[in-house]
Formats: C-alpha cells, sequence, structure tokens
C-alpha cells in the first residue's frame, strides 16, 4: 500500500499546541499486520527552533543584527539593507526593535494562510 503523511493545519492558529498530523494509508488487500509510521516533528516544534537559531545571542527576541545577518547570510546579493529593513517592519508588530517569539509565529502562519512565501 501508500502511505502518505499529510500536515493539516485548520486555518491561522498561532501554535499553542501542536498541529494535527494525520495519516493516510491506501488500503489493499495485500496490505496486513502492523502499520509504523515514523513520528513526524511538530510544526511547533520546529518554529521554536528556528525561532531559537535566529536569536543567536538567547534574549528571547530577533534584533536588527540579527535578522540582517540571518538574511544575509542566506543571500547576500538578494538582501540589501532596504529589504531587510521592511521584513522587520513586517515582524515587529509593535515597534519595539525587536520580534518578540509571538511576532515571529504569528507572521509564518500569517503569511502561510495568505500563501506568501516565507523568506527563511
Amino acid at each position: 500500500g501508500t502511505f502518505i503523511v499529510i500536515p493539516m493545519c485548520n486555518g491561522y492558529e498561532p501554535p499553542e499546541s501542536d498541529h494535527e498530523w494525520s495519516v493516510t494509508v491506501a488500503a489493499s488487500t495485500e496490505l496486513s499486520g502492523t502499520v509504523e509510521v515514523p513520528e513526524q516533528p511538530s510544526v511547533k516544534d520546529e518554529v521554536v527552533q528556528a525561532f531559537e537559531d535566529f536569536d543567536t545571542n538567547g534574549d528571547g527576541s530577533i534584533d536588527m543584527g540579527e535578522l540582517t545577518t540571518l538574511m544575509v547570510g542566506l543571500d547576500k546579493d538578494a538582501w540589501t539593507e532596504e529589504k531587510v529593513w521592511a521584513l522587520m517592519q513586517k515582524l515587529d508588530r509593535d515597534r519595539n526593535g525587536r520580534v518578540s517569539y509571538g511576532e515571529f509565529v504569528d507572521y509564518i502562519f500569517r503569511c502561510e494562510a495568505d500563501g506568501e512565501v516565507v523568506p527563511f
């Protein structure tokens, strides 16, 4: 049979708990016995890990320097100072010059729900 693991996300919802994971098994008469599906990392785990990777000084937020280092490291030709600043304006909703975990999660899932590509 065919085994497909599909992450299911019910619209925009900042992940206080893990998103549901659904396993679809295409049944066949030849399928018998126990089916083992490897455990998938949760969306929440992946987002927390990404935030921690970006927060290089470990202070619980991402500042302009950390964001610049990250984006220029991904593609120095594409990420000018102006483009990084524009991204910071999208991320930093309370305008305190730092991106909190909540703002980071909100941005990622808002973009995903809108079909926008998250740049990292």
